[in-house]
């Protein structure tokens, strides 16, 4: 051999000394053979669900080449017991008869009250026609008929209709039943109403024979006498300023009766005012607890001839809480801002036996007028007023105070009736007068503030209900936050239209990114058919003054259904999807969503769910549910970046000669939206993978990797923060890396190189 020759042969071996360290040599890959590459990575979402997701496949190819190889690396008796005596009412009364039922005989039985009070009351009195609210009420009831009248309970009924039925009433037990009416103004004098009621007791057999009698009727009747007598009805009314919204209340007043109402004398009947008289009482309407602020002094315009001789009638007013107290007569300037009640004070003039009024019976006060008032009803109805009370209110506002009746009030009397020995007409004030014998017990003893506008015969005017001029308004978002803002796309801005609630379903499935671009991830089509029923939480809150119904609509992509329900299992679909919430006050509803038999993982599903209020306008407010079937994707990218290839040979694109250096790039990408800068989305609506673990084990089908070399050329490396890469050093062929939360929209790279054998 010649020297040339020589000094060339040993030269370029000792250049490859020292490009290949001396390490055990494995086996060249054959040309031709394909070295195969895919991540696997699994994660859990914010409910410890867990998910399994791949990257796309990467392929590198070996090629000919006549020289040495390439290292790679990879949520309720008959007859009446004894019947007490009937008191003397007046036109305008509510009457109560009460009938108890006994069991007399020797055995259980059962009641039965048959249809014969089928409406009114039955018997032979003269005013039985002038009757009118009928009712009849049973108590002490041991075991009420499954099924009595239709099912509903036996408490107050307007017509027994023979459903009156009551189970093994022992012997000596009884029941009561109550018959009340009122008596119409236009009722007789002297006069007399009727009640009756019959019953039948039925036992059973005994011992299976027929017994020799299974059921006895029995009835009995009530005559109570009617009397005349003086008295206040009271009408009220209001009214609202269309665009202040200022409420104006009328009362009007006059003596419905057939004699002349009467002073009452006792200071506890007339509070804290200076002598005998007749008191007839506001009390100016509350809301949240506060009076509303008068805006004006009250007025009082009196009827000519209304009043006895020398009566007068003044304003009065009080800022005690119940009115008991304090009671002020009226001289100038504004009332106090903190006046709880307004009033007419009657007193004052000379009896038509002689004398001033300042006792009781002297008969004092507003002359009968018959002709201009009717009580039908418990409730006074006035048509020619003698007496009228105006005051202007602020309106009510804040929460509710658009709601029907957001504020109700009456107005309440207190007089004297014809008579000292007589009746009395006592309205709800306090006690009757020392030797009157009372009309109506309920309307004895009744504090000013009454609130009931049914005590008849008088002293209590109709009920009225206002509220502040009504304003809609809605927030629809995640649960807990119905105001929360966001961009659940990341193009709209971010408002509280597009705001959402992200959500993972079908975490069974495995997902496979199928893109090579790092941000577009194409997800695979996956069966539904044993995915979790989706079931989505969301909040609706009424920031209106006013009780709002909403209905609830959903934009659905194609193939899916939709179910509004309202509790967090949907075992109560949502009727008409619509719910009717109070002012002020935020719901929790629900939305079951139904897929279509496949759908496509990696991939955002947004539903836009919007809640739409009666008050038109913008009384809407949409929120975003956005399902993922897996919202992590990997993708792979592998480049070689020294073919390896002897001189003179060029591969094609991503191939390589044994010896070639392969490195991959693992980008991972929480698809889910981050609702933007500036965004008030809770955590609990945001899709965050916790857990997070990217596998790479180049021994495992489909990779090969680590067959075809001697491991990492290098420690694998993860640039975010908090990365965790585990038996990822120099010569691995498997290792992970781990991240304990990766948050909406937050990326990172797993990178890592080999060298083919």
């Amino acid at each position: 051999m010649r020297r040339s020759l020589k000094l060339f042969l040993i030269a370029t071996l000792l250049g490859v000394a020292a490009a290949f360290p001396a390490t055990a040599r494995a086996a060249e890959t054959p040309a031709g053979q394909t070295i195969v590459n895919q991540a696997q990575a699994t994660y859990n979402d914010p409910n410890g669900n867990s998910y399994t997701t791949n990257s796309n496949t990467v392929t590198t190819y070996v090629q000919n080449a006549p020289t040495l190889t390439v290292t790679t690396n990879n949520g309720s008796s008959p007859g009446s017991a004894a019947q007490p005596n009937a008191v003397p009412v007046v036109p305008g009364a509510t009457v109560s008869d009460t009938y108890t039922l006994t069991n007399t005989g020797n055995n259980s039985g059962d009641f039965q009250v048959p249809g014969s009070p089928t409406s009114g009351v039955t018997g032979a009195g003269t005013d039985n026609g002038q009757t009118a609210n009928v009712l009849y009420t049973a108590t002490n009831l041991p075991n009420p008929s499954a099924g009595a009248c239709s099912g509903q309970p036996f408490t107050t009924i307007a017509s027994l209709n023979g459903c009156l039925a009551v189970q093994s009433v022992a012997s000596a037990g009884s029941i009561n039943v109550t018959v009340t009416y009122t008596i119409n103004q236009n009722a007789t004098t002297p006069g007399s109403v009727t009640t009756a009621l019959n019953a039948t007791l039925t036992y059973a057999q005994v011992n299976g024979n027929t017994p020799a009698a299974t059921s006895a009727t029995v009835g009995n009747t009530y005559n109570d006498p009617v009397s005349p007598d003086a008295r206040l009805d009271l009408q009220k009314s209001s009214s609202q300023n269309p665009v202040s919204g200022n409420l104006t209340y009328t009362i009007v007043a006059n003596n419905g009766g057939g004699a002349t109402t009467h002073y009452l004398a006792l200071n506890t009947d007339l509070p804290s005012l200076p002598s005998a008289g007749i008191l007839i009482s506001d009390k100016i309407p509350t809301f949240g607890g506060t009076p509303l602020a008068l805006q004006s002094v009250p007025t009082i315009a009196v009827a000519t001839g209304a009043l006895t001789a020398g009566a007068t009638a003044q304003l009065v007013y009080t800022t005690a809480a119940g009115g008991t107290s304090g009671w002020t007569v009226y001289s100038s300037g504004p009332l106090p801002a903190n006046t709880t009640y307004v009033g007419v004070y009657i007193s004052g003039g000379t009896s038509p036996v002689g004398g001033a009024c300042t006792v009781a019976g002297d008969s004092c006060g507003l002359v009968s007028a018959p002709s201009g008032s009717s009580n039908a009803g418990g409730v006074g109805t006035v048509t020619t007023p003698q007496i009228t009370l105006t005051f202007v209110t602020a309106p009510p506002t804040g929460p509710g105070s658009g709601n029907p009746n957001a504020v109700t009030n009456l107005a309440n009397s207190v007089a004297g009736s014809n008579g000292s020995n007589g009746p009395c007409v006592i309205g709800p004030g306090t006690s009757a007068p020392t030797g009157c014998t009372t009309d109506n017990p309920a309307n004895v003893d009744v504090p000013v503030g009454n609130t009931t506008p049914s005590l008849a015969p008088s002293g209590a005017s109709n009920q009225v209900g206002n509220s502040g001029l009504s304003t809609t308004s809605v927030l629809n978002g995640p649960v807990g936050a119905p105001g929360a803002t966001g961009s659940y796309n990341g193009s709209a801005a971010v408002n509280n239209n597009d705001d959402f609630t992200a959500v993972g379903f079908c975490n069974t499935v495995t997902s496979i990114n199928s893109s090579t671009t790092v941000g577009s991830p194409t997800g695979n089509s996956i069966s539904t058919s044993g995915c979790a029923t989706i079931i989505v939480g969301n909040a609706v809150q009424n920031t209106g003054n006013v009780s709002d119904t909403y209905t609830f609509t959903a934009t659905t992509p194609g193939g899916w259904s939709v179910t509004f329900c309202l509790d967090a299992a949907c075992a109560t679909p949502m009727p008409s999807n619509k719910l009717t919430v109070a002012s002020d006050v935020t719901t929790t509803y629900y939305v079951k969503y139904t897929p279509p038999a496949s759908v496509t993982t990696l991939l955002q599903y947004d539903f836009a769910i919007t809640a739409t209020g009666t008050g038109g306008g913008s009384d809407n407010n949409a929120t975003h549910n956005d399902l993922y079937a897996g919202f992590v994707a990997l993708t792979k990218s592998a480049t070689v970046t020294s073919n390896g290839c002897p001189s003179g040979v060029t591969p094609p694109a991503n191939q390589a000669c044994p010896g070639g250096v392969i490195a991959y790039d693992v980008n991972y990408l929480n698809i889910a939206q981050s609702g933007g800068t500036g965004n008030t989305e809770p955590a609990t609506a945001l899709l965050t993978a916790k857990s997070f673990v990217i596998t790479e084990n180049g021994t495992v089908a489909p990779n090969n990797w680590g067959t075809y070399t001697n491991g990492l050329n290098a420690p694998a490396t993860d640039a975010t923060p908090g990365a965790v890469i585990t038996g990822g050093g120099v010569g691995s062929k498997s290792f992970t890396d781990s991240i304990a939360t990766l948050a909406p929209a937050a990326t990172g790279d797993l990178k890592f190189a080999v060298t083919v054998n």
